[in-house]
């Protein structure tokens, strides 16, 4: 249960930096990473790098990673 805690606590840090992200949108953190970033790419106007890089930045925050 941990590894679903650790989600629940990322996806919340996930979700209120980007609130225009739907739920549908932050699953595809895990389930499929290109449609994540281009979500925060189209919603937020960041380049890759860009959405890269501050997406690293919350995962070191929350010392979460997409290979949790």
């Amino acid at each position: 249960m941990k590894i679903a805690n650790e989600w629940e606590q990322f996806k919340s840090e996930l979700k209120k930096t980007w609130s225009k992200l739907t739920d549908d949108e932050i699953s595809q953190y895990h389930l499929n990473h290109e449609v994540f970033l281009r979500a925060l790419e189209t919603k937020y106007g960041l380049d890759r790098t860009q959405a890269e890089k501050r997406l690293k930045e919350i995962e070191r925050k929350c010392n979460y990673s997409a290979a949790a």
